[in-house]
């Protein structure tokens, strides 16, 4: 009796020891994912949210990665100096109009319509390189800036700050294009404040080139400049 008693007491000892250990290697294991999920949060904490690639896009031995943000995005003509119509043809045949509607290879991109040729699949891809760089400079810009109003032209902007966006979109304070005024008014845009945040987009309008988009936005910097001096 005394030796299943010393027996069961030396097992029962035993197992608390086992029990203590099982538990600090239960508590290890625990602090070591605890730490891992801490090094896993930090590590994505550190990426720029949206700029992971998501696929590629090559043209010949080139190639351009396309980051998460910009997957489904519109590719507006107007953004494409020398590929406009290029773009505006492929849009017409429902090809282009989205950067996911885009083939991985940009080869030969030009049959998809006639009368283009090579040279123009390779300029679309070098403007596409180009409007890449672009969104994601945007992109980190209103990251590092949250709460501003930006308004863009091509690789310019203009910072709306509350009394700029209060400016009205008349034919006093924006010169030499009544036919832009009349038509951004009958669209219900009639302040700063009201345009879209690419300029580009009111050179949908008729009888509106890049140049009168252009000479728009100069107007613009003009109006912010006579503002900001009035304040010093």
């Amino acid at each position: 009796m005394i030796e299943e008693w010393g027996t069961g007491t030396i097992f029962q000892g035993t197992s608390k020891k086992s029990d203590s250990a099982n538990a600090e290697k239960s508590g290890d294991a625990s602090n070591n994912s605890l730490h891992r999920e801490r090094e896993l949060l930090s590590d994505s904490m550190d990426k720029a949210p949206g700029l992971i690639p998501v696929r590629t896009i090559t043209y010949g031995d080139e190639s351009v990665d396309i980051p998460y943000f910009l997957r489904d995005a519109f590719l507006l003509p107007q953004r494409f100096e020398e590929s406009e119509r290029f773009l505006v043809r492929m849009g017409g045949e429902e090809q282009a109009r989205l950067m996911s509607e885009l083939p991985s290879r940009l080869d030969g991109f030009h049959k998809r319509v006639t009368r283009y040729y090579e040279s123009h699949s390779q300029t679309f891809f070098n403007e596409l390189k180009q409007f890449i760089t672009e969104e994601v400079r945007r992109r980190k810009l209103i990251q590092d800036r949250p709460g501003e109003l930006f308004l863009f032209y091509e690789s310019s902007e203009i910072v709306v700050t509350e009394d700029l966006g209060k400016i009205q979109i008349n034919k006093e304070n924006f010169t030499g294009m009544p036919g832009l005024i009349d038509q951004l008014n009958e669209d219900g845009i009639e302040k700063v404040s009201d345009l879209p945040k690419e300029l580009l987009v009111i050179g949908k309008y008729k009888g509106v080139g890049k140049g009168r988009v252009e000479s728009f936005f100069q107007q613009l910097k003009t109006i912010q400049r006579l503002m900001m001096a009035k304040l010093v």
